[in-house]
Order: C-alpha cells, then sequence, then structure tokens
C-alpha cells in the first residue's frame, strides 16, 4: 500500500496515482516555492479515517481538502470546476466528511460527461490533497501567464474575483492596476515574479493557470496546471491557413470576404460543386477556401456606367421580364416527378445569371439591400391575416435555414417553421413592404432553384441507396454518373473521405477576411447593435436561443447554428452547450472555471457581456467574436 505523501519532501518520490495536482504542488515545494504545507493520500487512502487524523496530526487544523484526480490539471484536459475543493475542515469528523465529498465528486453524471465529450476512455480516480489553510488577508484570484487561447501572446493576465483583471507585459513585468484594486502595484509585481518562476520549475511555456492566494506570510500558491488552449489557434494551423490563401499573394487591391452570413459553415462537396457550376457567371470571385465560401469583387472598369432606376422601373423589370424568365426555366424541372440532376443544374444556372447580370447589378445601382428573410415575411403575413397556414407551409416549403443543398427544407422539416410561429418576433416595416417583397421574391427563388437540385440528388441517393453520402460527393462526378444504375465505387470512396475532411473543417475558424495570402482582423457591420465582454474563440454567426436555467437547455444539432444566450457559465453549462457555436454569458468570469470549461470544449465563449441576456432574443441572427469579446445583432429573425 502506498503510503501517505509529504509533498515537498526531497527523500520521496511521489507515485503517479497521486494525481497530477498533487504531483505539481510536490514540484513546487521542492523548488522551494511559496505551497502551503500539504499531504498527498492516493485513492485506497483517501477516505481512511486513521490516515486522516495522521495527517492532522502533521498539519493541524484548519484544513483545506482539495481533489488530484487522474483526469485533471493536464496539459490537454484540465477538467476546470468539476472535482471538488472542501475548506474549513476543523475536526476530524469534518475531515472525514470533506474527504469523502472530494472522493465523491469524481462520481458524478456531470464528470462522466465531461469524460464522455472529451473521449477519455480512463475512469476517474481522486486521490485528495490535504493541505493548510491559509486566511487571506490581502485578496485570492487566478494569474494566467498567458491570456486563453493565446499561447505565445506577451501579456498575462491578473484577476481578483469582483475586479477588473491586470494585464501584464510580460517581458517588463509591469501593468496598470486598476482602481479600488485589492494588490497594490508592487504586490502584482510580485506575484509575476512568482508566476515566472513557476514557468520555469513546470515548464510553462504555453502559459500556467495559476491559483493563488495573499496571507499573512505573503502570496501562497494553491495550485497550478497547464492552459488548455484552443488547438485551431495554435502556430500549426496558422501556417496552414496561410498555405490556404497563398493564391491571393501579390494581390494588394482585392479583399476575399467569408460569406458569413449565408455560409457560416464549411460548405457540402454538393454546395461547393453548385458554386463551382455557377462561379464563371457571377460579377464578382467565388473560392471556396477550406471548405468555406469567399468572395472578391473583380476589378470594374472606369467607363462602365451603372444605370439607376426607379423604385416603379425596378419592380417592372423585376416581375414582367426577369421573373418569367427564373419561373420559366424552375417549371421545366419542378413539374418532374423525378427530376434530372442535369435538368435541375441548367435550371440553377439560369436562375442565377439571371440575378447576378441582370437584377443584382440594378439593385445595386438603385442602393437596394440584397436578400431578405423570406420565411420571416412569408410568417409575418400569416400572422397578420394575409394567408393561411396551408399556404404559408406552401410557400416557405423550398426554403431552407442554410445555403446549402444538403440542408433539409422546411417543407421537409414543419415542425421547424411551427417553432418559429411560436417566436412571433413582429412583422415588416410597412413603408418598406414594396422593396421587402422584391428582395424576399429574388432570395424565395433562389431556394427555389437549390432545391430542384436538392430534390434531383435525393433521388439518385434512393435509386443508388446511399442516404445523405450523395452530398458528399463530387458534384460533377454525379453528373457523369446520373444514367448508372449503380453509384461508383470510387464516387463512394470519395466521398467518404470528403466526410471526413468536412469534420475536421468544421473545427477550423476562419478570418472573416484575407488579402495578399495574409488574414485580417474582424470587423464586424458598422451598423450592427453590439454588445462587449470578454472572451476568447474566433468569429462565427448563428442564432440565438436564449435559456435561463441549465434544465431548459435544447438539444443541439451539429447544423442548429445555435448561440447559446444564458446568464452565466458553470462547468455543466458549458458541457450542456456541446453542439453550440458560441456560448454569451452576461456575468461570470474571464479566468472562472466556466470560461475554461467552454474553451477546453472549444466553444466560442464570451462572459460579462453587460445586458446581452436582457435584450438579445431568441431567433436573432448574432455575430459572435471571442477573442475580441463582441457580439452583434445582425438580423432581427423569426427563425428559432
Amino acid at each position: 500500500m502506498t503510503p501517505p505523501v509529504v509533498l515537498g519532501d526531497a527523500c520521496v518520490v511521489p507515485p503517479a496515482e497521486l494525481g497530477r495536482k498533487a504531483l505539481t504542488l510536490h514540484r513546487l515545494l521542492q523548488a522551494g516555492l511559496p505551497v502551503p504545507p500539504a499531504i498527498g493520500l492516493v485513492p485506497s487512502l483517501a477516505e481512511d479515517s486513521a490516515v486522516l487524523r495522521e495527517a492532522a496530526a502533521v498539519l493541524g487544523y484548519p484544513i483545506a481538502v482539495r481533489s488530484s484526480a487522474n483526469v485533471e490539471d493536464l496539459r490537454d484536459s484540465a477538467a476546470p470546476g468539476l472535482f471538488e475543493s472542501v475548506l474549513n475542515a476543523v475536526d476530524q469528523e469534518s475531515l472525514v466528511r470533506a474527504a469523502t465529498a472530494v472522493v465523491d465528486s469524481g462520481k458524478t453524471p456531470l464528470v462522466r460527461a465531461y469524460l464522455q465529450a472529451r473521449g477519455i476512455t480512463e475512469e476517474a480516480r481522486v486521490a485528495i490533497v490535504v493541505q493548510v489553510q491559509v486566511t487571506p488577508t490581502v485578496a485570492r484570484g487566478v494569474l494566467y501567464t498567458r491570456p486563453p487561447g493565446q499561447p505565445r501572446s506577451s501579456v498575462a493576465i491578473l484577476e481578483v474575483p469582483g475586479e477588473h483583471p491586470l494585464w501584464i507585459d510580460r517581458e517588463t513585468g509591469e501593468g496598470q492596476v486598476p482602481p479600488n484594486a485589492s494588490l497594490s502595484k508592487l504586490q502584482a509585481s510580485q506575484l509575476w515574479a512568482l508566476a515566472v518562476a513557476i514557468e520555469d520549475v513546470l515548464d510553462g511555456a504555453t502559459g500556467l493557470d495559476i491559483e493563488w492566494i495573499w496571507g499573512q506570510d505573503g502570496p501562497q500558491i494553491l495550485q497550478a496546471r497547464p492552459i488548455v488552449h484552443r488547438q485551431d489557434l495554435d502556430d500549426r494551423n496558422n501556417s496552414e491557413l496561410r498555405a490556404l490563401f497563398a493564391f491571393s499573394r501579390g494581390d494588394q487591391e482585392r479583399l476575399w470576404r467569408l460569406d458569413a452570413t449565408h455560409n457560416p459553415l464549411p460548405l457540402s462537396p454538393a454546395q461547393a460543386g453548385l458554386v463551382q457550376e455557377v462561379a464563371a457567371l457571377a460579377p464578382y470571385d467565388m473560392r471556396v477556401v477550406g471548405g468555406y465560401l469567399y468572395t472578391a469583387r473583380r476589378p470594374i472598369a472606369s467607363s462602365e456606367a451603372k444605370t439607376v432606376l426607379s423604385q416603379h422601373a425596378l419592380q417592372q423589370l423585376f416581375h414582367e421580364d426577369l421573373l418569367p424568365r427564373m419561373e420559366a426555366a424552375l417549371d421545366v424541372v419542378e413539374g418532374q416527378a423525378t427530376p434530372r440532376l442535369s435538368d435541375a443544374l441548367a435550371a440553377y444556372r439560369s436562375v442565377f445569371a439571371c440575378y447576378t447580370e441582370e437584377l443584382a447589378p440594378a439593385l445595386a445601382a438603385a442602393g437596394e439591400q440584397q436578400g431578405g428573410n423570406p420565411l420571416s415575411a412569408w410568417i409575418a403575413r400569416f400572422l397578420a391575416g394575409k394567408l393561411d397556414k396551408q399556404e404559408l407551409l406552401r410557400q416557405v416549403a423550398p426554403i431552407a435555414p442554410a445555403w446549402d443543398v444538403s440542408v433539409p427544407t422546411y417543407g421537409e422539416t414543419p415542425d421547424r417553421v411551427e417553432r418559429a410561429l411560436a417566436i412571433r418576433l413582429g412583422t415588416s416595416d410597412a413603408n418598406s413592404a414594396m422593396r421587402e417583397s422584391l428582395r424576399e421574391s429574388d432570395d424565395l427563388l433562389f431556394y427555389r432553384a437549390q432545391y430542384v437540385v436538392r430534390r434531383a440528388l435525393l433521388a439518385l441517393a434512393e435509386k443508388w441507396d446511399i442516404g445523405d453520402t450523395i452530398f458528399f460527393a463530387d458534384l460533377r462526378e454525379v453528373l457523369k454518373s446520373e444514367d448508372a444504375t449503380h453509384a461508383p465505387k470510387a464516387l463512394l470512396q470519395s466521398a467518404a473521405a470528403a466526410r471526413m475532411t468536412l469534420a475536421e473543417q468544421r473545427k477550423v475558424e476562419m478570418p472573416l477576411s484575407f488579402a495578399s495570402g495574409e488574414p485580417l482582423p474582424t470587423r464586424l457591420p458598422p451598423s450592427a447593435e453590439i454588445w462587449r465582454g470578454v472572451g476568447t474563440g474566433g468569429y462565427t454567426t448563428g442564432r440565438v436561443v436564449r435559456v435561463a436555467r441549465l434544465r431548459d437547455f435544447p438539444v443541439i444539432g451539429p447544423d442548429d447554428r445555435t448561440v447559446l444566450v444564458i446568464p452565466t457559465v458553470t462547468p455543466a453549462h458549458a458541457l450542456a452547450a456541446r453542439g453550440a457555436v458560441a456560448v454569451v454569458c452576461e456575468y461570470g468570469e474571464h479566468l472562472g472555471h466556466g470560461a475554461a470549461m467552454a474553451r477546453e470544449l472549444a466553444i466560442p465563449c464570451i462572459v460579462g457581456c453587460k445586458r446581452a441576456w436582457r435584450e438579445l432574443e431568441t431567433g436573432d441572427e448574432v455575430g459572435v467574436h471571442g477573442e475580441a469579446g463582441l457580439v452583434a445583432r445582425l438580423v432581427r429573425s423569426l427563425e428559432a
């Protein structure tokens, strides 16, 4: 049996089963750094009453009991806030009770959910650290030697709960102490000097999360663990991104922008194939980069004059010329029980050409905003009593929640329309009814064109009996094999590889724009309503789901693009938010356990975002930039 280990004893080599936290404190004590005296107990001794009595006789009361589990405080899995620490054990009875509570914290559903989320097959085993309890006389808090998600940053963050964080220059060790701070500038410098020493001992070059307390004898270290940074922000992936943008090097004039409004997620191979089909028809360049759609303006000759049409002429152009042509192209395919892919693609190209070559330039010259929300418009008409429910469902049937042919339409998932109806955010401004009608009509035509392609692909999938694999196949190869009885083996193999590639692409946060081979800083739309907090993660867009209580968290699907807006975040909230593209909290601390758990699960998370929970509404379309701490309402939407 492994005996109790007095941490820091130079004659002892502590066993691995003592857990990372205990082993780290042992190293710090051996290096002569200020850590409260402590004894480590392996799991088999953690609840032994006699052993606990002996430890208390050595340390004296009051005692703090902390977890030192085999799955926490590791370089790639910190498990922040999942395991208990119990303070104020003042006698044998309360010490045994505290030890039992700490051990039992490793058996909770929350811990099991974490292990499952991180793909950890090992069972949680909880050793404990029995430690002299230090009473803070100045303050207690945390110090991140690098900001979360920035393993190469030149600053550190010192935070006392309830106070503004202090940002420290890593080279000079100096920072601007906030007014009314608990720590003086000298004390902050002392803590930073201590943090540098801890980095040296623990090889913490990419950053450490240090919990400290300032008691009667000065600063003491309670724990130190590696910061689990988001993997897509490291140097390796940055170089991979630059390799993707290499085609634009030397082109200083053109700015490539991510189509974050319509396509914030990587395109399915089928949708990427549609982009290829119409790329030559667009008045702008379109390119799929790392699975994501980027566009760039083409140079326009100065001699090209723009004809500005009146509202009446614009309506006349659309309804008397363009609309009949686009309707005629679609009618050919929509009337087919089993549309051929070649016919569907021809109709798609025809609609796209009418729009981009004639309607879009006319709208732009007239100063009209292009694009609307057809679903919102039709629901507004239904709520105003202008059409019945059957007509509503018929009109929105070809519309999909995303501009991707692989995404089921509202006709295929009518429950989404029912949820949108339940929200009832209001109707459009009556004064802009004419303009709204035109914008929504052209969007609806695009959705119809996309839907005929989807129908053709689904018909082939049924014929070949391959299910959704059809959307991962190369569209041109599918077209070549349209008349085949069975899907070619090579096509199925490439589709399987494409499915895996798409899963990896979803994990990468692409910049909103790049030029000459380099990503550019994020710029949110200047007209957007903006809320500010502090957080981690890159830029994403999604639809708000506002939730007050943990038990009300929705089940989040992989394609839902859910931005959870909640009052505050705990580790339990973060685990329940898996699948969300971002989490926004009105309260909470940047270096708290909940935010740390969200970061470890690769969920962009913003905390301290004042008024966000009170002012954002379910169904709003928002842009979230974790690292910048910004949330912007892009569109008020009826879609949940």
